[in-house]
C-alpha cells in the first residue's frame, strides 16, 4: 500500500474506509438490528458525509432528467407564473419573453455544479466548505435550509390547496398538507435511490392532469387581462421571481449525484440535468402566467382563486369534467410531491450537517423525521396568506444563491484550475487544511451594500430599485466575484488553498547522484518540463522544440524512500535552474523533495552520508501549459540489446564523418553506416553472449529487416544517458521512431527519435547517378547563395521566358557574376568543383540575354527534380533555398529578401471540397437573388409610385435590401472562412443559411397580409420556393461542412500543435472570432428594419440608430483587437458593452409588445422579433465566450496565433521556382 492511499487516520485507504453508518458496527443491539432491518429494506442511512467510491456505480444518466423535471413540473411553477401576471400587472407576452430568457440563463448553474457530486462525491454543501471553510460554510448552509423549508412549506401548501378543492365539505386545507406531508416523510426515508424512482414515474400524472385542465378551461385562455403600460422595474421584479425559481438549486444540485460512476462523461450528467430542468418549469410557468392573466375575466375562476388560491382555479378548470376532473385535480395536487420530496430530502441532509458542525451525531432517518415535524405546523400557519408569503420568499431567496454561485464556481474554475484533483477529500471536516472562509463571506456581505439598494420587494424597496426595478441578484452575482478575486487571492497568499504547513508531496532518494545524471542527459534537448507527480511514482515527457525528439522518463515510487503524493500535481521546472542547484550535491548525498499544496516552490534537501551537513534549495515553479502524449504500445520490427559504451563510441565517431546514420538491422547484425564529404564509414555489431561479462552482451530480436535514417546529432545527445545504465535497448521499426531505452532500476528514461525520409529524387539511382545529381545540387547551392546587382539585368531581359526558365536564368546569372569577381578560383573548384559549371552558367547567361528560352531550358533540364539543403537538424528539405542576402544590397533600407522572388496573389480554393462550398454559395446567392428580384420589380411595377410604396407597407422593400445583403455577406464570410480554414465560421455560416431560410418564411407570411390578390397570386410560388431552395442548399453545405472539418483539422493541428488545451483555447478564440461576424450581421438586420419601417426622419432616435451602426463597428472591432493582444482591461471594457447591448434589444423586444406601440411596430413585429431574438442570443453566447476568452489570456495561446498569421501570409505568396514532384513534402517524420 504506497504512502499516499494513507488518510492519516489508521493505515486504511480512503476508498475502503467506512464512509456511511452501514458499515460501522455498533455494540448497541438495537442499532445494529435497525442497521440490519434498513439495509433489507433499502433506506438509505448515508448521511452528509462524502461517498465513497466503490459506492458511486449508478449510471443511469436519463433518471436525471426524470428527477430534475419532476421537481420542477407541479403547481409551484404555475404558481410563480401566475404571479407575472396577477401580482406584476404584466402581460402575457411580457411574462413568456421573461419567464423563457432568465429561465435559461438562470437554470445554468444547478446542472453544472451536480457534476461535482459525480466527481468528488461530495454533497453541495460539503463542497462549499472548499471555498467557505469548515465554520464559515455554516452561513449559506442556515440560509439554504430556510430556502429548503420555505419551498417544502409552499410545496405542501400547494398540494393541501388541491386536495382540499376536491371536496372542501370533507377535507380540509389542514388536512390536505398532513396528507402530502406524510407522503413526503414516507418517500425521502429510502433516500435518493427512492428519490430517482420516483420521479421516473411521477411526472406522468401530473403531465395529464395538466393537459386536460388546459383543454378543458383553454377556452378561456384567450381572454387576457391587458395591462395599461409595463414598465421596466415590474419586468425586473418578475425577473428576479423566475430566478429565484431556478437558482436555489444549484446550493443542492450534487445531492442527487452522489451516487453516480465518477467515470460518467460530463455531458451526460449536465444535458439531461439541464434540459430536465428547463423543461420542467419553464412551461409551466408560462401556462400560469395565461391562467393568472385571464382570471379576472373568468367569474367561475375567480371564485375559485378566492376560496383555495392556484388549487381553486385549477379546480374550476377542470369542472367540466365531472368526478373524472376532481380526480385529476387529486393528481395535480399530489404533483407537488416531486418537488417537495427533493426539497425536503436536501433539507434533511444540510440539517444533520448543521448539527455535526454542533458536535450532534443524528442518523438521516431523525433529521428527516424532526424536519416533517416542524414543517406540517408551519405551512398550516402561513397558509392563509399564501401569495404574499410566495412573492416574499421567491423573491429574497434568489440574493444569496447569486452570492453562493460566485464564489463557488470563481474557486473551482479560477482558483482550483476546474479540476478535480485540486482537492483533497480527506480534508472534508479538517479545518486547518481548509480556507477560512473569510474571503468568501467578506465578499457576500459586501455584495449586499449595493444589493439592498437595488432590491425591489413588498416589504421593502431600496432607491435604486424604485428606478430599475429588483436587481439584487444581479449585482449580488457580479459584485460577489469581482470581490472574492481579490479577498481570496490573499487569502491563498497567507494560507496557500488551506493550510501553509501542509505537505503535499514528498520523496527521499538515497542517491542524488541518479537525479543529476538523469538532468544532464536530457538539459540539451528540452528546457522547461513538467514533473509530474502521482502515487506511482514521478515521470516528465517532453519534445524538443522541433518535435523531433521526445523524452520520456519514469521514476517509480519503489525508487524512493520513503514517497508520498496526496494527489497529481505537475511541477514545472526550468532543467537549467534545476541543474545549478543540483550541483551544489554530490552524489551520494540523500536528496529529499517536498512541495506543498499548490505549490510555488519545490523543495530540494540534501543531506551528507558521512557529515552532519544538510542543505535546503527552493526552486521556484513555472506554469507550463503541457499536454503528455499518449505513446502507444508498439511491436517493433527490430529490438536490439547492447553495451550503451559501445552505442555512444559508435555515434560519436560516425558524428565525425556525417550528421546522418543508417542503422539497418538484419539476420547478420545491426550495421550503423554513414557518408559524408571527407568520406564513408560503417560498424556492425553482431549477437554475442559474454558469461564472464554480461554487460557485454549484444541480443538482436528481428522479425523484419529494417533500415532507417537518423540525425547522429540527437543521438549523440541520447547518449549523454550512458552513464545511467550498462545496456541499452534499440527499438526500430518501418515509419515508426526510433526508441532509445536507458534503465533506471526502478524506473526507466527513454527517448524517441523520428527518422528521416529518404530524397525520393535518390530512390533507385546508382551510385554514379547519385555524384552526378550531387555535383549538380552543390552547384545549385552556390548559384542561390549569391545574388548580385546584374539579377536585375537578367530580370528585365528575360521577360519573354516563362516563370520556370526565368528563374533558371536568374540562378545562372547571379552565379556567373559571383564566379568573375572572384579572385581565386582555386578556392572555389576546392569548394563546388564548378570548373565546368561555370562555362555552362555563361552559356546560359548569354543564351537568356539573345533572348533563347529554349537554350535556357535546355542547359537546365538535367537539373535534378528535387533539390535538398542541409537541415540545422540534419537531414534534407525540398523545399526553395533561401539566401542570406538582399536582392539588391546597394538598396538601403530594402527588407531582405530569401530566396527567389515571392509574388501576393488572392486565396483560390484548392481542394475538391472548398470548391463544392464556393460553387454552393454562389448559385444559392444567384438564384434567390434572381427570384427577389423578380417579386420586387412586379410589386414596383403594381406600385403607382415609391411614395405610394412607402406608404403601404415599407416591408418589402426592406426585406429585399436585406436579403441582399445577407446573400453578399455571406459570400464574403464564405469567402473569409476558407481563407483562414475557420471551421467554426464555416458551421456558422450554415447556422446563418438556416436563419435566412426562417427569416424568408417569416417574410413570406407578412408579404400575404401587404400584397393585393393579384400579385399576391403571381408571386406566391416563387416565395414559397424561397425557403425550400434554401433549405435544400442548407442541406449540402452542412454536408460540405463535414467534409471541410476533416480537412481544416490538419491546418489547426499545424498551426496549435497536439495540445489538447491549447487546441480548446483554440476552438474557444475561433467561436469568438466568428461570433463577432455574425453579431454585426444580425445588429445591422435589426438596425435596418427599424430605421426604415418605424422609425422618421425627424426622430432622434431616428439619428441615434444610425450613430450607432459605426460605434458598433468599431466595438466589434476593437473586440478582435484586445482578444487577439490579450488586453485584459479591454476585454473587460467590451464585455461591459455587450451587457449595454443585450438590455438595448431586450428593451426592445419588450416595446414592440406594448400595446401602446403596437401599431407602430405592427408593420415588421414578425421580422423585427425574429432578428432581436437571434441578436440577444448571440449576445448572451458572445458574453459566455467573451468571458471565457478572457479566463485564457496568458496561458500560452498568443504565440500560436501570431505564427498561424505569420503562416498565413506565408501561404498568400507564391514563389516563381519550378514547381517538381515531391516537393513540399516534409524531410522527416514528427513525433506528433
Amino acid at each position: 500500500m504506497s504512502p499516499s492511499e494513507v488518510d492519516g487516520k489508521g493505515d486504511v485507504p480512503i476508498e475502503e474506509r467506512p464512509m456511511s453508518i452501514t458499515t460501522i458496527s455498533s455494540p448497541n443491539r438495537l442499532v445494529a438490528l435497525w442497521e440490519k432491518s434498513a439495509a433489507l429494506l433499502g433506506i438509505e442511512l448515508q448521511g452528509s458525509e462524502p461517498v465513497s467510491a466503490s459506492e458511486k456505480t449508478d449510471r443511469r444518466y436519463f433518471s436525471l432528467l426524470t428527477l430534475w423535471f419532476s421537481m420542477n413540473f407541479n403547481l409551484i411553477a404555475v404558481s410563480t407564473g401566475m404571479s407575472g401576471t396577477m401580482s406584476y400587472g404584466l402581460g402575457l407576452k411580457e411574462c413568456s419573453l421573461i419567464i423563457l430568457f432568465f429561465g435559461m440563463l438562470t437554470a445554468l448553474s444547478a446542472p453544472y455544479l451536480s457534476l461535482l457530486g459525480v466527481k468528488l462525491g461530495l454533497r453541495q454543501m460539503l463542497h462549499a466548505r472548499y471555498a467557505f471553510g469548515l465554520y464559515g460554510v455554516s452561513v449559506p448552509l442556515v440560509l439554504n435550509m430556510a430556502t429548503l423549508a420555505g419551498y417544502g412549506i409552499i410545496d405542501c401548501i400547494l398540494g393541501g390547496q388541491a386536495l382540499s378543492a376536491i371536496n372542501p365539505e370533507r377535507l380540509s386545507l389542514d388536512g390536505g398538507i398532513v396528507i402530502i406531508a406524510m407522503i413526503t416523510l414516507a418517500i425521502i426515508l429510502f433516500g435518493v435511490r427512492m428519490l430517482h424512482i420516483f420521479d421516473l414515474y411521477s411526472w406522468f400524472p401530473t403531465l395529464v392532469g395538466i393537459l386536460v385542465a388546459t383543454g378543458c378551461g383553454g377556452k378561456h385562455l384567450h381572454l387576457q387581462t391587458v395591462p395599461d403600460s409595463v414598465v421596466a422595474q415590474d419586468i425586473l421584479s418578475f425577473a428576479a421571481l423566475v430566478a429565484g425559481f431556478f437558482l436555489p438549486w444549484s446550493a443542492v444540485a450534487s445531492d442527487f449525484t452522489v451516487y453516480f460512476d465518477t467515470k460518467s462523461k460530463k455531458t451526460a450528467i449536465f444535458v439531461p440535468s439541464y434540459i430536465g430542468l428547463l423543461i420542467g418549469g419553464v412551461p409551466l410557468m408560462i401556462l400560469g402566467a395565461a391562467i393568472g392573466g385571464a382570471v379576472p375575466n373568468v367569474p367561475s375562476w375567480q371564485e375559485g382563486y378566492n376560496n383555495s388560491s392556484v388549487g381553486g382555479v385549477l379546480g374550476a378548470m377542470l369542472e367540466p369534467a365531472g368526478g373524472f376532473g376532481k380526480f385529476l385535480l387529486a393528481l395535480l395536487g399530489l404533483s407537488v410531491l416531486g418537488n417537495v420530496t427533493g426539497s425536503v430530502y436536501a433539507l434533511t441532509l444540510n440539517f444533520q450537517a448543521f448539527l455535526r458542525m454542533m458536535r450532534i451525531r443524528a442518523p438521516r432517518v431523525l433529521c428527516t423525521i424532526i424536519v416533517m415535524a416542524i414543517i406540517i405546523p408551519v405551512s398550516i400557519r402561513v397558509a392563509a396568506e399564501f401569495f404574499q408569503s410566495l412573492n416574499n420568499l421567491l423573491g429574497v431567496i434568489s440574493y444569496w444563491p447569486a452570492c453562493f454561485i460566485a464564489v463557488v464556481l470563481l474557486e473551482h474554475l479560477h482558483f482550483r484550475k476546474g479540476s478535480w484533483e485540486w482537492y483533497d477529500l480527506r480534508s472534508w471536516d479538517q479545518f486547518q487544511a481548509l480556507p477560512t472562509g473569510i474571503a468568501a463571506l467578506a465578499a457576500s456581505v459586501l455584495s449586499f451594500g449595493l444589493v439592498v439598494p437595488g432590491m425591489s420587494q413588498t416589504w421593502y424597496t431600496g432607491p435604486i430599485g424604485q428606478c430599475t426595478g429588483d436587481i439584487g441578484f444581479e449585482v449580488a452575482f457580479v459584485l460577489t466575484a469581482l470581490f472574492y478575486l481579490p479577498l481570496r487571492m490573499l487569502e491563498v497568499r497567507f494560507r496557500k488553498l488551506g493550510s501553509a504547513t501542509s505537505v503535499l508531496f514528498e520523496a527521499r532518494l538515497e542517491q542524488a547522484g541518479l537525479l543529476k545524471r538523469v538532468v544532464d542527459a536530457i538539459k540539451d534537448l528540452v528546457q522547461d518540463c513538467n514533473f509530474d507527480c502521482n502515487d506511482s511514482g514521478i515521470a516528465l515527457q517532453a519534445m524538443d522544440n522541433s518535435h523531433v525528439a521526445l523524452v520520456s522518463m519514469m521514476l517509480n515510487a519503489e525508487a524512493f524512500s520513503p514517497y508520498r503524493c496526496d494527489r497529481t500535481v505537475a511541477l514545472g521546472i526550468n532543467l537549467v535552474s534545476l541543474t545549478k542547484v543540483l550541483r551544489a550535491a554530490q552524489n551520494e548525498d540523500i536528496l529529499t523533495l517536498k512541495a506543498e499544496d499548490s505549490p510555488d516552490v519545490v523543495n530540494l534537501m540534501f543531506e551528507s552520508a558521512e557529515t552532519d551537513r544538510l542543505s535546503e534549495y527552493d526552486i521556484k515553479l513555472m506554469d507550463i501549459d503541457q499536454e503528455h502524449l499518449a505513446i502507444p504500445d508498439t511491436e517493433y520490427s527490430a529490438t536490439v540489446k547492447m553495451p550503451s559504451a559501445e552505442f555512444q563510441r559508435i555515434c560519436r565517431d560516425l558524428n565525425a564523418l556525417s550528421e546522418s546514420v543508417v542503422i539497418e538491422a538484419t539476420k547478420e547484425g545491426v550495421k550503423f553506416s554513414c557518408q559524408g564529404d571527407i568520406g564513408n564509414g560503417s560498424v556492425t555489431v553482431r549477437q554475442h553472449t559474454n558469461v564472464e561479462k554480461p554487460d557485454n552482451n549484444v541480443s538482436i530480436e528481428l522479425s523484419e529487416p529494417v533500415a532507417l535514417t537518423f540525425s547522429l546529432k540527437y543521438l549523440v545527445n541520447f547518449c549523454k544517458a550512458t552513464a545511467l545504465s550498462t545496456q541499452v535497448k534499440l527499438c526500430l521499426s518501418q515509419e515508426v521512431p526510433l526508441q532509445v531505452e536507458y534503465g533506471l532500476g526502478s524506473g526507466h528514461l527513454r527517448f524517441f527519435l523520428a527518422p528521416k525520409q529518404r530524397n525520393a529524387a535518390l530512390k533507385g539511382a546508382t551510385l554514379g547517378e547519385k555524384e552526378e545529381k550531387k555535383k549538380k545540387e552543390t552547384f545549385l547551392k552556390f548559384a542561390l547563395d549569391i545574388h548580385v546587382p546584374v539579377t536585375r539585368f537578367i530580370s528585365s531581359r528575360c521577360c519573354r521566358i516563362n516563370p520556370p526558365n526565368v528563374q533558371q536564368a536568374l540562378i545562372a546569372a547571379n552565379a556567373v557574376n559571383r564566379l568573375r569577381k572572384k579572385a581565386t578560383l582555386d578556392t572555389l573548384s576546392h569548394s563546388f568543383a564548378v570548373g565546368n559549371t561555370a562555362k555552362t552558367a555563361t552559356s546560359t547567361l548569354d543564351d537568356a540575354s539573345r533572348y533563347e528560352p529554349g537554350s535556357v531550358t535546355e542547359q537546365f533540364s538535367k537539373i535534378p527534380s528535387s533539390q535538398s539543403r542541409a537541415s540545422l537538424l540534419g537531414g534534407t528539405h525540398d523545399s526553395s533555398f533561401r539566401s542570406p542576402t538582399s536582392l539588391f544590397p546597394e538598396r538601403q533600407g530594402y527588407r531582405q529578401v530569401y530566396g527567389p522572388p515571392r509574388v501576393s496573389k488572392m486565396y483560390i480554393p484548392n481542394s475538391k471540397w472548398t470548391w463544392m462550398f464556393v460553387i454552393i454559395a454562389v448559385v444559392q446567392a444567384a438564384v434567390i437573388l434572381g427570384l427577389e428580384s423578380y417579386v420586387f420589380a412586379n410589386f414596383q411595377i403594381h406600385s403607382v409610385s415609391l411614395a405610394q410604396v412607402f406608404q403601404t407597407t415599407k416591408t418589402i422593400p426592406t426585406f429585399f435590401s436585406l436579403y441582399t445583403f445577407g446573400f453578399i455577406y455571406e459570400l464574403i464570410l464564405v469567402y473569409d472562412a476558407l481563407r483562414l480554414k475557420n471551421t467554426i465560421q464555416i458551421i456558422g455560416i450554415c447556422c446563418c443559411n438556416v436563419g435566412l431560410l426562417i427569416y424568408g418564411a417569416v417574410q413570406t407570411v407578412e408579404d400575404e397580409g401587404v400584397l393585393d390578390n393579384n400579385l399576391w397570386k403571381e408571386t406566391r410560388a416563387i416565395l414559397i420556393a424561397i425557403p425550400c431552395i434554401l433549405a435544400g442548399t442548407s442541406i449540402m453545405m452542412s454536408f460540405v461542412a463535414w467534409k471541410l472539418y476533416d480537412e481544416f483539422a490538419w491546418t489547426i493541428y499545424k498551426h496549435i500543435s497536439a495540445d489538447l488545451r491549447m487546441k480548446r483555447r483554440y476552438l474557444t478564440y475561433q467561436i469568438y472570432i466568428a461570433l463577432l461576424k455574425f453579431d454585426f450581421f444580425f445588429f445591422l438586420g435589426f438596425t435596418v428594419q427599424f430605421i426604415v419601417i418605424v422609425t422618421e426622419k425627424t426622430d432622434v432616435e431616428f439619428a441615434l440608430t444610425i450613430a450607432a451602426i459605426p460605434v458598433t463597428i468599431l466595438i466589434l472591432i476593437f473586440a478582435a483587437y484586445f482578444t487577439r493582444r490579450e488586453n485584459t482591461l479591454g476585454m473587460c471594457a467590451i464585455i461591459v458593452l455587450y451587457f449595454g447591448g443585450l438590455a438595448y434589444f431586450l428593451f426592445k423586444l419588450v416595446r414592440m409588445y406594448q400595446p401602446s406601440r403596437e401599431q407602430e411596430y405592427l408593420a415588421a413585429r414578425k421580422s423585427l422579433t425574429f432578428f432581436a431574438v437571434i441578436t440577444i442570443l448571440l449576445i448572451l453566447v458572445t458574453i459566455g465566450n467573451a468571458i471565457w476568452c478572457t479566463h485564457n489570456f496568458h496561458k500560452g495561446l498568443k504565440p500560436h496565433l501570431v505564427r498561424a498569421r505569420k503562416s498565413s501570409d506565408a501561404e498568400k505568396a507564391t514563389e516563381l521556382s519550378t514547381r517538381v514532384p515531391g516537393e513540399g513534402v516534409p524531410a522527416r517524420m514528427m513525433i506528433d
